[in-house]
C-alpha cells in the first residue's frame, strides 16, 4: 500500500478572490477526483483549521494498492485537470509516499 500525502499553501488573493474562496475551490474540486479514479482506495482531505504562519493551507492524504496505482492516478486526465485548475491559487506545494 502507499500513502499519497500532499500539503499546499495558497496565495493570501489569487484570480480575484480571497483565499479563503479559493480553499473551498480547491476542496469542491479535489471531491470529484475518487469518482473519476478507480485507482483510488481511500482519499480524505481537508484545509487548515488553525492558521498560523507557515503551516499548510490544504492536506491530501489518499491510499493506493501500489507504486503502479499511484502512477495511474498521477497520469490520469482528472488529475492532471486538477493540477491545471489550481496552479495559480498556490505557491507551495509539499508530497510525502509512504509505502506500508
Amino acid at each position: 500500500m502507499i500513502k499519497h500525502v500532499v500539503m499546499w499553501r495558497l496565495h493570501e488573493q489569487a484570480d480575484g478572490r480571497s483565499k479563503k474562496e479559493n480553499i473551498k475551490i480547491f476542496l469542491e474540486q479535489l471531491a470529484e477526483l475518487p469518482d473519476q479514479i478507480p485507482q483510488i482506495i481511500s482519499f480524505n482531505y481537508g484545509a487548515n483549521s488553525i492558521e498560523q504562519k507557515e503551516q499548510a493551507d490544504v492536506v491530501l492524504i489518499a491510499e493506493f494498492k501500489d507504486k503502479q496505482a499511484l502512477e495511474a492516478y498521477r497520469s490520469h486526465p482528472a488529475h492532471m485537470e486538477f493540477i491545471e485548475s489550481i496552479k495559480s491559487f498556490r505557491f507551495e506545494r509539499r508530497v510525502v509516499d509512504i509505502e506500508y
